[in-house]
């Protein structure tokens, strides 16, 4: 099964979300990500011109949620479609059937709160959720994107990463056999590598042609980045997060 997310946590559903999506969107549109992520990866989700996609009347979408009506689900539905996130089509054979087919844009998400997953100040569940199209600015910059080339051969004058939150699954999707054999070796090389080291980039990513040239330091960054980060070196971190650069 292809990766997919953090942000959208895997296994069975329980009715929870990330704290960074409900910052940004609301703890409403967080819920409904999450439990499309599920769908999307569950055996009931069609894959149509290369892309899964769920298939749910919002009747529907409230009885699976169980928390939401209708008419909350559509003002869902339409607040993550306007920024980019949700994919909504009507892709039945049946013309006549009007139900949509959802499915999410992950590229666009991970670019919407790209830095918005660093450290993220988790606030008192006695205070209202934000539910602003945009991430909220409360966040803390990452300090390792100062870090300097030196820091690699000086172990105790290292600057650490901030604490940031890691994904338990990439947000980028995994390239396909075919998306690879079309990467000229040397860059399928750099991704695979970087893909073992459990940075979270897309196979696209306009940087992987640009740390071709200096791909040696690239790596050697990114694996000294991930080992400040201890035990939880085994979780998924873009490069914004590790401040790779």
């Amino acid at each position: 099964m292809t990766k997919k997310t953090k942000l959208l946590v895997q296994g069975d559903y329980p009715l929870i979300a990330s704290p960074t999506l409900a910052q940004a969107y609301g703890v409403a549109s967080a819920i409904f990500l999450q439990k499309l992520h599920y769908c999307l990866q569950s055996q009931e989700a069609q894959v149509i011109q290369q892309q899964k996609y769920f298939y749910h009347s919002y009747e529907q979408w409230a009885e699976t949620l169980g928390t939401y009506s209708p008419s909350t689900i559509k003002r869902i539905v339409s607040k993550l479609k306007k920024v980019g996130i949700l994919v909504v089509k009507k892709l039945s054979q049946n013309k006549w059937i009007q139900t949509n087919f959802y499915s999410i844009n992950y590229r666009k998400l991970s670019a919407l709160l790209k830095g918005s997953t660093e450290s993220v100040e988790i606030e008192s569940s006695e205070k209202k959720p934000v539910h602003s199209l945009t991430p909220s600015p409360k966040l803390v910059k990452n300090s390792a994107q100062d870090l300097k080339v030196s820091a690699l051969t000086q172990p105790k004058t290292q600057t650490k990463p901030n604490k940031i939150e890691g994904l338990l699954s990439p947000l980028a999707p995994m390239a396909s056999s075919a998306t690879l054999d079309a990467m000229s070796l040397e860059k399928r090389g750099l991704y695979n590598q970087l893909i073992q080291l459990k940075i979270d980039i897309h196979y696209d990513d306009a940087r992987l042609d640009e740390w071709l040239k200096r791909k040696k330091f690239i790596l050697q960054k990114a694996a000294y980045l991930k080992d400040q980060l201890g035990h939880l070196k085994m979780r998924w971190y873009s490069p914004e997060q590790l401040g790779l650069n």
